[in-house]
């Protein structure tokens, strides 16, 4: 698995802990997933270059935004991309986030229904 992996796992995985503590109040989804990218993307150039060696095709990818200060420098081309690549990640995983949270809230729903019926 790459570090880019990785960091996409940890970023849904985030996204999860934040929707499990915020549920039902999702208003603010896509905030929290800005939120959750913007300070996942590593900040030293030695990391991002590193990931970059790692899957080659991210220093070839054209950011929808450039990184830290904006300059069309290769690190913050390869941090936009990076970026883009985390809300990516979390974008695909949100439904079936709330649908697992929905689902776990039904269980534990039906459970102290039962419960009550039993005393």
């Amino acid at each position: 698995m790459s570090q880019l992996d990785d960091l996409k796992k940890d970023a849904v995985n985030e996204l999860k802990t934040w929707a499990e503590e915020n549920y039902p109040d999702f208003d603010d989804y896509t905030d929290q997933i800005h939120e959750i990218a913007d300070s996942s993307v590593p900040v030293y150039n030695a990391t991002l270059l590193e990931i970059a060696g790692e899957d080659l095709w991210i220093a070839c990818e054209e950011p929808e935004i450039l990184a830290f200060d904006g300059t069309p420098t290769a690190v913050n081309c390869i941090a936009g991309v990076i970026y883009n690549e985390l809300e990516s990640a979390m974008h695909e995983a949100w439904d079936g986030i709330v649908e697992e949270i929905e689902a776990e809230q039904g269980e534990e729903a039906d459970k102290e229904n039962k419960d009550e019926e039993s005393v």
